[in-house]
């Protein structure tokens, strides 16, 4: 910013600055469908929530992901269907490098943060620090994982759909409101990420 001039630095502090998070649930079916249309295919709903559920990226991927699927129908004169999807979309992960964290690390790296251990964030207590920590850590494995609500809600003692989605919910209306607490998010997922790629790399040798 120093080496900008007065005038446009000027401007650029008085800029909105604003978090952009990954698209959630809703809005990542709307633009699977949308894309789809585009293509010239309606998709079945039960295809459009496998590609929701397990494309959480970013829009490239899921608009990605939905010409691959198009593309294989039309080469392969086949039927798009939930089995066929999830192959196409497995085919999509193989031989990235993009390490998705496990559930377990989320979990053990959420619980470390507020002192606390695994077991506390999968059990039933409702104090409050745990509650929170519980809270963060699914909120956390539904956006760094593939994991789909129902599978969150297994994890953590089988909590039901609705549990799960409002757990999400109280986390993204505490980031909107606190950026301290945004920076606890961010704190947590660098540590995730700093352990995945630990591991990941030390498995090459």
């Amino acid at each position: 910013m120093t080496l900008l001039a007065d005038r446009l630095m000027t401007r650029l502090q008085a800029s909105l600055i604003v978090e952009i998070y990954p698209p959630d649930d809703t809005l990542r079916i709307a633009i699977i469908k949308n894309k789809a249309r585009q293509l010239g295919v309606i998709l079945p709903d039960d295809v459009t929530n496998v590609i929701a559920e397990n494309m959480t990226s970013n829009v490239r991927q899921l608009e990605g992901a939905v010409k691959m699927i198009i593309a294989y129908r039309d080469i392969m004169n086949d039927d798009i269907t939930v089995d066929t999807v999830k192959e196409r979309i497995s085919e999509m992960f193989k031989g990235t490098k993009e390490y998705l964290p496990t559930v377990d690390t989320i979990i053990e790296e959420t619980a470390n943060y507020y002192s606390l251990t695994s077991e506390d964030l999968k059990g039933p207590s409702r104090i409050r620090d745990t509650a929170l920590a519980r809270n963060v850590a699914i909120y956390l494995i539904r956006k760094l994982t593939n994991f789909s609500l129902k599978n969150v809600g297994e994890v953590f003692g089988g909590r039901d759909h609705s549990t799960i989605l409002n757990s999400l919910r109280r986390i993204e209306s505490k980031i909107a409101e606190s950026q301290e607490f945004s920076g606890i998010i961010k704190n947590i997922t660098s540590n995730i990420h700093s352990k995945t790629r630990f591991y990941s790399e030390d498995s090459t040798y």
